[in-house]
């Protein structure tokens, strides 16, 4: 298709837009919705299917969650016990192993040992996790065993931005800050 050509069917469909305005607005408006529609579409499987691809063992990771009856009333929680993790080793032979995590739901408040004056409500997601988190999910450390820094109870793992945060450029490990004035982490 030569240039003149292309610039003949570009007047003859702006004189088609000009001439039938309702027309032509209807049909570029639904032609619009019908794009953005299926973008978003494509947009939300594209990321179903690459969520948490990054994680080495993802592919072999569930998440298990539980319908608990009282009564007559049924609830659904994402949250069991470490002995239905244990009966769900014992019942099925393909389960290797189970990590228990636990999102807080209120904000904690950290403060330095050393400085009572120095708190810091957090404002970033805050888990507590068994002592095999990192055997389970790839996060890098920059410090640290993975098979270990959890091994001991009361002991926290802080992102390079929190550590600097409360610590500023001094060292980390070894620390202790107090949460929710009651536990030494």
């Amino acid at each position: 298709m030569n240039h003149n050509m292309f610039l003949h069917y570009l007047r003859v469909a702006f004189r088609g837009f000009r001439r039938h305005k309702l027309y032509s607005l209807i049909n570029i408006a639904c032609l619009a919705i019908g794009i953005a529609a299926a973008m978003t579409i494509l947009l939300y499987v594209m990321h179903e299917h690459s969520y948490d691809r990054w994680q080495a063992n993802g592919k072999r990771i569930f998440a298990l969650s539980g319908t608990y009856s009282y009564g007559t009333s049924t609830y659904s929680s994402n949250y069991v016990s470490y002995v239905t993790t244990q009966l769900v080793k014992a019942a099925d032979s393909r389960v290797e192993g189970a990590v228990r995590a636990y999102g807080v739901f209120e904000k904690p408040v950290l403060q330095k040992i050393e400085d009572p004056n120095a708190k810091f409500k957090v404002k970033k997601p805050f888990l507590f996790a068994d002592s095999n988190f990192f055997q389970f999910f790839s996060y890098r450390l920059l410090r640290g065993n993975p098979a270990t820094v959890l091994k001991r109870p009361y002991t926290v793992v802080l992102s390079e931005r929190a550590a600097k945060q409360y610590f500023g450029n001094s060292d980390p490990i070894g620390k202790v800050l107090l949460y929710n004035d009651h536990y030494r982490l």
